[in-house]
């Protein structure tokens, strides 16, 4: 019976606090029953606008970002759960709240277009809208110096429309993301966008896009409301009353934790200014002490009071001028996206380097594995020699055989090392060689560790294929190719290990094919691939960054190109699933035809 009272007493207790709170917060008698009846809220997102809104790991049950944040809270304050409505981008996520398919989209901003549709709750978001162009464009004070420029922004985004209203010249190029915005502006496929300030300010840290600047701003901004059906206007008051209760401190804390902009405190709230108050308080009272002192024995008093005061005037002068610097520093936005890109330079140089010398260390272990046999042939003949000779049994020819062996053996190390010493010094030499000699080099180190990780190496390549071009770079991007297929054979339980390097002519150009039966790769890794830092290993055992420096080497340095694609194929009647990564290299590098063409001209 006991119990039975507990529970009755406890249960008033939880409907007494839910009461208090729905009156707290100002709710009518059909507000508070509408929530009690629905209690979930269904809601669509704009999956990758970070880092205002986005899904983790393309994830839409784990929604995260600015806005998330500040539903929590209101979920909270109103007792009801936001639960999201997967969709395929934004444009379906306004088409499913047109459709009724959800009953809000958290963070939009308002449009003629969605006013249709949807009413809108008092904004509770404000962002300065940036434009942002390459660094060698200069700062935009007018509107008007955009007039006939390219522009890109997400397809969907209120700021199109904002642009178009702004200024009609403008061409508008509609993207499916907001990093492709930003990447054709770096690529000059684009004069300029335009973006919230925390969105460019995430995006441009995030990617390394350190050549371009907000060079201006509109003199609008985006405010961001809550969109909802706008068939139904008792959750439009629900939700207005329910973001008057988030507190401004705390819409605040939560843009600060997502941006990393930590605002110093003023000058009159710092540390600095209790030290001065602190050393002016102790100063004062020494005025008196020697005051006290001075008046019946010391009447040069006044001139150590002016010195001191002077000093202090001299002190404030200084502590007001160093307060405005700070104030000016932290306004200045841009400069401080700098200094961000500009650490991230320097990490992604020391990565580049830890790459190289992981990559060196593995090729010394690869020469190690290859030099045990002919270092063994050399012992096993040497000893031979000296039995033969204590017995007396050695013959000329005997002795001839034994010592070519030594000879070869030698020979063979002596260019394991100089072809070791040319890789490690990484000179671009353009040279006219043949792709079969690059290939051999590669093989030379990467063929042992393939054999000793059982990995069956199955090769077809054309000995007549000649080119001009670098050759060191060929050599390390087969190497990190094989390298790297390897580790994926490695990880296969069961079945055959198996590897087809194959080398061909197409047209003008000579192609080396890598293709492997390890299972193929996901599509969203794939299209991952070749960006620095990604990796599918754990941490212990790569960077992210082989596959990219591969990728670089080939398209910059030996102005290739460098394709990779799942595949199926059969050998031996039996059908295999894996990648392909396939190698283009043209067969004359253009810095090669320009010396051509000079000296066609002076012929």
């Amino acid at each position: 019976m006991i119990f039975f009272k507990f529970i009755f007493i406890y249960s008033l207790f939880g409907v007494t606090l839910f009461a208090t709170s729905m009156s707290q917060l100002k709710l009518t008698t059909e507000e508070i029953k509408y929530i009690k009846d629905k209690k979930i809220i269904k809601m669509c997102n704009n999956q990758n606008w970070e880092p205002i809104e986005f899904a983790m790991h393309n994830d839409q049950t784990q929604m995260s970002g600015i806005v998330i944040d500040a539903l929590s809270i209101l979920s909270k304050n109103l007792n009801v759960e936001f639960k999201n409505i997967p969709t395929k981008d934004w444009s379906e996520s306004q088409q499913f709240l047109k459709e009724r398919k959800c009953d809000i989209v958290p963070a939009a901003a308002i449009t003629d277009s969605r006013l249709k549709y949807a009413n809108f709750t008092k904004p509770y978001l404000d962002y300065k809208i940036a434009i942002i162009t390459k660094t060698t464009t200069h700062i935009i004070n007018e509107l008007s110096e955009l007039d006939g420029k390219k522009m890109t922004r997400k397809k969907g985004s209120s700021l199109v429309e904002m642009m178009i209203k702004k200024n009609k010249t403008v061409k508008i190029l509609e993207t499916s993301d907001y990093l492709q915005s930003l990447t054709l502006v770096q690529d000059d496929k684009a004069d300029f966008t335009i973006a919230p300030v925390p969105e460019a300010s995430y995006y441009m840290s995030k990617f390394g896009l350190f050549n371009l600047h907000i060079a201006g701003y509109l003199d609008d901004h985006m405010k961001l409301s809550i969109a909802v059906r706008n068939d139904d206007l008792i959750l439009l008051g629900i939700l207005d009353k329910g973001l008057e209760s988030i507190k401004q401190s705390e819409l605040k804390q939560i843009h600060d934790d997502w941006t990393n902009i930590k605002f110093k405190e003023s000058f009159f709230e710092g540390k600095l200014f209790k030290a001065v108050i602190f050393v002016s308080f102790v100063l004062i009272l020494l005025f008196f002490y020697k005051h006290f002192l001075t008046s019946r024995a010391n009447k040069n008093l006044q001139k150590i009071v002016d010195e001191k005061t002077q000093e202090l005037l001299a002190l404030n002068k200084v502590l007001l001028e160093y307060g405005l610097k700070l104030k000016d520093l932290n306004e200045n936005l841009e400069n401080r996206i700098i200094i961000e890109v500009d650490k991230t330079k320097k990490m992604e140089k020391q990565l580049f380097q830890s790459e190289k010398m992981a990559a060196m260390g593995e090729m010394i272990g690869n020469i190690a594995h290859q030099w045990r046999q002919p270092l063994s042939l050399i012992s096993t003949s040497a000893t031979g020699i000296l039995i033969k000779k204590e017995y007396g049994m050695l013959d000329d020819g005997y002795l001839n055989e034994r010592l070519e062996d030594i000879n070869n053996a030698a020979q063979f190390l002596s260019k394991t090392i100089d072809d070791f010493r040319d890789l490690v010094k990484g000179d671009l030499v353009l040279e006219h060689f043949c792709l079969m000699e690059s290939i051999e080099k590669a093989l030379l180190i990467a063929e042992p560790i393939l054999r000793n990780n059982d990995v069956k190496l199955i090769k077809n390549l054309d000995d007549t294929i000649k080119i001009t071009s670098f050759q060191n770079p060929i050599v390390q991007s087969l190497m990190n190719i094989l390298n790297n297929a390897k580790d994926v054979l490695v990880d296969k339980q069961n079945g055959a290990r198996l590897l087809f390097l194959t080398s061909k002519m197409d047209g003008n150009e000579a192609i080396v094919s890598i293709k492997d039966n390890g299972g193929g790769i996901i599509s969203d890794v794939m299209q991952h691939i070749f960006e620095p830092y990604f990796t599918t290993k754990h941490k212990t055992q790569g960077t992210g960054l082989g596959l990219h420096m591969t990728y670089n080497m080939i398209t910059n340095e030996l102005q290739g190109d460098l394709e990779v694609k799942n595949c199926t194929f059969e050998y031996n009647k039996v059908v295999y699933n894996g990648v392909e990564f396939i190698i283009k290299l043209p067969f004359l590098i253009e810095k090669q035809i320009k010396i051509n063409q000079l000296d066609s001209k002076k012929g």
